[in-house]
């Protein structure tokens, strides 16, 4: 501490000496195997240098002073002074089974105050007091003070104050602690590292910067750095940072290209898997030569490569696309080519519905008029008939925008139909209104009528079941063709589903 320097470089303080003792010295060090029973050693120590060595008449030969306790009983000490342990996990286990309800005490100065504490071997609470005795100590069973709360009840904590590291980080007592009391395992390292947690344990606070840290956490001890030190320290630090930010981000975009490159490959490697279909069809590589290929290569070394697969692999797939562009047109077309026929279909299907309803509204008529003429006929009003004349008229019209299926010209144009509407319409007029005529004429008149009338009837039968067998053959090339648009429209679909996902490649 910056007391015991002042005292031992006295001499270069024109002999004035600041302090006449230490500020931290211990007087009495007392172990229990059991704090019930009697202390098992009691060691005085002096203010000033105490050297401990093994006893001569105690020790034998063979041992010559190694492994009599000095190591752990320097570490009772830096216990005592508020450090976590006071030994590795194995002796640690071994003390506190063969100390159960062991411990250790002293008499210890802190800045001219006089202390007696005691430290147990388990984990049950410590004891100060103040100005007492050890036997004091070691029976009191009130107020206990906690491992976290040891350093500061003793006041060992003021001897940080206002001490920090280079970039104003606290300086704690354990720091100051290791460097008085450096570790035995330590001993062969370099003159700042003062501790060894993997090997002793200590749980010391460890080092931010383990190489510049301790030498100056011992100039601020010491009291060695000026103010304007201290600025350019904190101007150091800010450039230290600024430094490795700068080295890191240098890495950083040193690495960016194999970083995109690499990630490219990965992305382009999983592509070229995704797409097996494609690899089978285009013959150009498994998964398995995919993830051997390197990413270029020389053609004398190896000639496939990752880009020369991916290259050709595109130029493959773009002519596959062209070919699907081109067979995709091909089927838009005859859908639409398709689409007409069946508009064509449906509206021959429409008016063969109209000629059949014709044919089978004129079989009524004659059905009606047979019958009324075997009955007592009465002769329907003159604009009833008219009115029938007039449907049949708009029905042939309907039917006259047809084409011919025979004669390949549009049925309006045709003498055959012309004659055969002609002739029903005539017929139609004769069966609902005969003419007027003696009783003799009707009599001979209608057994011509009447055999007339069948063999007009007999016609328009044959007329009806020939217009219903038209109908029917058109109704099922309409549903064929209207199956086939739909079945068409489907394929399309999924033909453009696979058009766009090789396009997305």
């Amino acid at each position: 501490m910056n007391d015991f320097f002042s005292e031992l470089f006295s001499e270069l303080l024109e002999g004035k000496t600041v302090k006449s003792s230490p500020d931290i010295w211990f007087e009495k060090v007392a172990l229990y195997r059991d704090r019930e029973k009697e202390p098992v050693r009691t060691i005085s120590l002096k203010r000033g240098l105490n050297v401990v060595q093994a006893g001569v008449d105690s020790v034998p030969d063979e041992i010559s002073g190694h492994g009599t306790g000095k190591t752990t009983f320097c570490r009772m000490l830096r216990y005592l002074l508020g450090e976590p342990t006071f030994a590795n996990k194995r002796d640690t286990l071994l003390i506190s089974e063969l100390f159960k309800k062991g411990c250790i005490a002293a008499e210890l100065h802190i800045r001219d105050k006089k202390w007696v504490v005691r430290r147990p071997f388990d984990n049950t609470s410590s004891f100060a007091i103040e100005n007492g005795s050890i036997e004091e100590v070691v029976s009191a069973t009130k107020n206990g003070i906690a491992k976290s709360q040891y350093i500061q009840t003793l006041g060992l904590d003021t001897f940080c104050e206002n001490l920090f590291f280079r970039d104003n980080r606290p300086i704690q007592w354990g720091h100051l602690l290791a460097w008085m009391t450096r570790d035995q395992e330590a001993r062969l390292s370099n003159i700042h590292t003062w501790r060894n947690n993997s090997v002793s344990e200590s749980e010391s606070p460890a080092f931010a910067n383990p190489t510049q840290d301790p030498l100056f956490l011992m100039r601020a001890a010491l009291g060695l750095l000026t103010p304007d030190e201290m600025l350019n320290e904190n101007k150091l630090i800010q450039l230290e940072k600024e430094q490795k930010m700068m080295v890191s981000r240098v890495e950083t975009l040193q690495n960016e290209p194999d970083r995109r490159i690499r990630e490219a490959e990965m992305e382009l490697r999983e592509l070229l898997k995704q797409t097996d279909s494609q690899n089978l069809e285009l013959e150009i590589a498994t998964d398995e030569e995919i993830d051997s290929f390197p990413w270029e290569a020389e053609d004398s070394l190896l000639p496939n490569s990752l880009s020369k697969v991916s290259t050709e692999f595109g130029k493959s797939l773009l002519k596959k696309c062209e070919e699907q562009q081109e067979e995709y047109k091909r089927r838009t077309d005859k859908l639409r080519e398709d689409e007409d026929s069946l508009a064509i279909i449906k509206d021959k299907t429409k008016n063969a519905e109209a000629y059949f309803s014709l044919m089978s509204d004129m079989v009524s008529e004659y059905e009606n008029a047979r019958f009324t003429r075997k009955t007592k006929p009465q002769p329907p009003q003159t604009n009833d008939v008219e009115q029938r004349i007039k449907n049949y008229m708009e029905r042939i019209a309907i039917i006259s925008r047809e084409f011919c299926d025979y004669g390949r010209i549009c049925v309006r144009e045709c003498s055959y139909f012309k004659n055969c509407t002609g002739n029903q319409i005539e017929r139609l007029k004769y069966s609902v209104l005969p003419p007027v005529s003696s009783p003799k004429q009707h009599s001979d008149k209608s057994l011509i009528d009447q055999h007339t009338l069948e063999q007009n009837e007999a016609k328009a039968i044959e007329e009806k079941r020939q217009a219903e067998t038209r109908r029917a053959i058109l109704v099922s090339q309409r549903d064929q063709k209207q199956k086939e648009v739909d079945d068409m429209k489907k394929e399309i679909q999924s033909f453009k589903n696979e058009m766009d996902a090789n396009v997305a490649l």
